[in-house]
């Protein structure tokens, strides 16, 4: 999982660990269900400012590009509809680097990460 790096340290282990199995779960399933003609996509939707991350991160929600939900859907709707069997199994960010929290900080140039893009993690 290349999102975390040493500038936010470690932590939270769960979650990351959680998430590092789901994007490999997301991968072998893409690789299954290719035969039957079943495309697959994860998508990193962006910095949500919702409940759930007001209390925590409500604070960081200007500095690393939050978002609200409705702001997102259409970048998620794009990557869906864009979807292709000869591209399954890929990890996109909708929104490019906007949004992505400290995950900018990942990636090796960020201001060429368009919205759809793939992630390098």
């Amino acid at each position: 999982m290349g999102l975390r790096t040493e500038r936010e340290g470690g932590g939270n282990y769960g979650h990351h660990g959680s998430k590092a199995a789901q994007n490999m779960m997301c991968l072998m399933l893409a690789y299954d269900l290719k035969p039957h003609g079943v495309p697959v996509v994860m998508i990193h939707p962006g910095f949500m400012k919702t409940e759930m991350t007001a209390d925590k991160y409500a604070d960081k929600y200007e500095e690393f590009g939050a978002v609200f939900p409705h702001e997102a859907a259409p970048f998620i709707v794009d990557c869906v509809a864009r979807l292709e069997l000869e591209t399954t199994g890929r990890f996109v960010s909708a929104m490019g680097s906007k949004g992505l929290g400290l995950g900018y900080y990942a990636l090796k140039d960020p201001e060429n990460m368009k919205p759809g893009c793939d992630l390098p993690w």
